[in-house]
């Protein structure tokens, strides 16, 4: 009796152990199926993490193509400004020379216009001298 005693004790405890291992496996199962998926989800975070690394490298890449650009264009405007400055300047000084030649224009036809006006005296008196020598003779 006793022997049958301790074989159903021990078969009620190996019962237990086996359910115990059931209970085991199942929670081990979902263990696996949880890190797999936990491993899935992992990789899709990298691969997204890298997804925004490459798009701030090109936003990066954008950016200093802009900088770039605005300095390109600040020099330009630098070089367009200098030329005008010394085309304003240049163009000063060709307003002053306007006006020192239309100065002398003026001049020159006052001086022109007496010595018209000294050139008909002479021709008148030159005539009038040729009258009075033709007379004479």
């Amino acid at each position: 009796r006793k022997i049958e005693a301790l074989t159903k004790e021990v078969s009620i405890q190996d019962t237990a152990v086996v359910q115990q291992l059931s209970v085991a496996t199942g929670s081990n199962s979902e263990l696996i199926r949880d890190n797999e998926k936990l491993r899935v989800d992992l990789q899709s975070a990298e691969l997204k993490l890298e997804d925004e690394r490459s798009l701030v490298r090109a936003t990066r890449e954008e950016a200093d193509g802009y900088r770039t650009d605005v300095s390109n264009a600040k020099k330009a405007f630098e070089i367009v400004s200098a030329e005008s400055d010394l085309r304003k300047a240049s163009l000063s000084k060709l307003q002053d020379e306007l006006e020192s030649l239309h100065e002398t224009s003026n001049i020159l036809e006052k001086d022109l216009a007496r010595t018209r006006q000294d050139l008909l005296e002479e021709q008148e008196s030159a005539a009038e001298q040729t009258k009075s020598l033709e007379t004479r003779i």
